[in-house]
């Protein structure tokens, strides 16, 4: 993450730069740009509860965030010399790259208003990839019994990464980020077992990491039905779990909403094998 600036100066990184005028402070990360009238605390993106916390009458926040279309998208990008003004469309498109821009207002000034649509109009893109590098799935054995797979290694992204991986007792049918993957589990018989992992970072959220939901250790007064978008003869565990660099997304999918305890200990032993990938800090 880039250092804090304060204002009457310009600061730049991952091919972005913006103008601040004198009063204001603003960062630069990965994929994110923001400036505000106030201090950013050290450590946020400004898209951290910190920063609101921060937020007084009269302060302005603006929030610029990079995305990159899905493999086969092609969004328009019109021509555009500059970022559009606060009164303007929330999404848009320079150098080839696509921006939205978020934001926040606690009754500024007019005066306020004018300088927040000179920095708009200051922001400045360069064309190319600034985020290289690919990062590796979740990997769970290839036992007896199971059908497994990955998403396979993931291009970094201005929002990120993410990738998929999957364990299940019938051959897996669904998209990589189906979820629920419907169509594996019409095929689930009332023994059969579904293992889903994502394993994810959003730029945006620097700074704490997410609360920990649950664990990888199955409990089975946890596992619960009636999810929407699956019927509710099926049972699905649930974790959502931090860690340093990334955070683990599970599910797990039983063909019964009460499965027996071999069965919760047959989704425990494949979870138990998972080899966990190494991701650089994005």
């Amino acid at each position: 993450m880039a250092a804090l600036a304060l204002g009457g100066t310009t600061i730049h990184g991952f091919g972005m730069r913006i103008d601040l005028p004198p009063g204001w402070s603003g960062r630069v990360s990965h994929g994110n740009v923001a400036a505000a009238t106030f201090p950013i605390p050290r450590g946020d993106t400004g898209f951290g509860r910190a920063t609101l916390r921060r937020m007084r009458r009269g302060d302005l926040l603006l929030l610029i965030s990079e995305w990159a279309p899905l493999p086969g998208e092609h969004p328009p990008c019109l021509p555009r010399r500059h970022a559009p003004p606060l009164s303007g469309p929330g999404s848009f498109c320079l150098s080839g790259r696509h921006f939205v821009v978020f934001k926040r207002r606690r009754r500024p000034s007019a005066r306020t208003i004018a300088q927040a649509n000179e920095v708009l109009r200051s922001f400045r893109v360069r064309a190319g990839d600034f985020y290289p590098g690919r990062v590796q799935p979740a990997r769970l054995p290839a036992r007896r019994g199971w059908h497994v797979g990955t998403s396979g290694a993931s291009p970094i992204g201005p929002s990120g990464a993410q990738t998929e991986s999957w364990a299940s007792t019938v051959p897996y049918r669904d998209p990589r980020n189906q979820l629920p993957p419907t169509r594996t589990l019409a095929r689930l018989p009332r023994q059969g077992v579904l293992v889903w992992i994502g394993v994810s970072v959003d730029s945006r959220h620097a700074g704490p990491p997410p609360r920990r939901w649950n664990s990888l250790r199955i409990t089975r007064g946890k596992i619960g039905s009636g999810f929407e978008g699956v019927p509710a003869r099926y049972g699905l565990y649930r974790a959502f779990v931090p860690r340093p660099r990334y955070t683990l997304d599970v599910w797990v999918f039983f063909g019964t909403a009460h499965p027996t305890r071999r069965i919760v200990a047959r989704a425990q032993a494949e979870l138990d094998g998972v080899r966990l990938p190494r991701w650089p800090r994005i």
